[in-house]
């Protein structure tokens, strides 16, 4: 019971330590972070379930109803979009990249758009 327990703690210790570290280096821990297209045309930085991302999003952006099939979870490290830098300057950053520079100024405690074919 004992050892259970410094496991426990030694784990708890280690969890700590990488979250320090993810911060100093001004990254996001990516656990359960996920982006999904939704109707081709917006990318939705979320924590939640595809269902409640779908819900969270008809009613954030009062739309008409969609299905699930019409939303497509993408990849953090392949895929890419476009980021103005602080010169205006165009780049083409992975989403992964793009989570950790919004990480400066956002918390992720809801879901948000973070790219949009749409103006």
């Amino acid at each position: 019971m004992i050892i259970k327990k410094n496991k426990k703690a030694i784990l708890n210790v280690i969890r700590i330590k990488l979250k320090i570290i993810y911060y100093l280096k001004g990254e996001v821990e990516m656990n359960n972070i996920k982006i999904y297209e939704i109707c081709d045309c917006d990318y939705v930085v979320t924590k939640l379930s595809k269902e409640d991302t779908r819900e969270w999003y008809k009613k954030e952006y009062d739309t008409e109803e969609f299905s699930l099939d019409e939303m497509r979870e993408c990849d953090l490290d392949n895929e890419k979009m476009l980021w103005e830098s602080t010169s205006s300057e165009l780049q083409n950053i992975t989403f992964r990249e793009a989570i950790n520079k919004e990480s400066e100024y956002r918390a992720f405690t809801v879901p948000f758009i973070i790219a949009s074919t749409e103006y």
